[in-house]
């Protein structure tokens, strides 16, 4: 459900034992607060083609990653490159964080 992160099991054996008996594969839960939602949100959009508002990132931010070759902006929509791609994880962390 909405608001809810689940996670697999990690080992394949288990995972593998677990569905031929039929049994659930999910190994946790979390329900995240509206940050961490928000959080989420942003993390998705980056990750896919529609990447974000551009009202949706600090300008100072989103102009830093675009001198980067990190992002561009196309109309109104902020989307990271490949190279934004691989950086994902320290982006998000550097600057959604703050």
């Amino acid at each position: 459900s909405a608001g809810v992160r689940r996670w697999n099991v990690r080992e394949w054996t288990d995972y593998q034992a677990r569905g031929v008996r039929g049994e659930s594969l999910i190994a946790g839960s979390e329900t995240l607060d509206r940050d961490a939602r928000a959080l989420e949100a942003r993390y998705l959009g980056l990750r896919t083609s529609d990447g974000l508002s551009v009202g949706e990132l600090p300008p100072d931010v989103r102009d830093d990653w675009c001198r980067s070759g990190w992002a561009t902006v196309q109309g109104d929509r902020v989307r990271l490159t490949v190279e934004g791609w691989l950086r994902l994880d320290a982006l998000v962390a550097a600057a959604l964080h703050s």
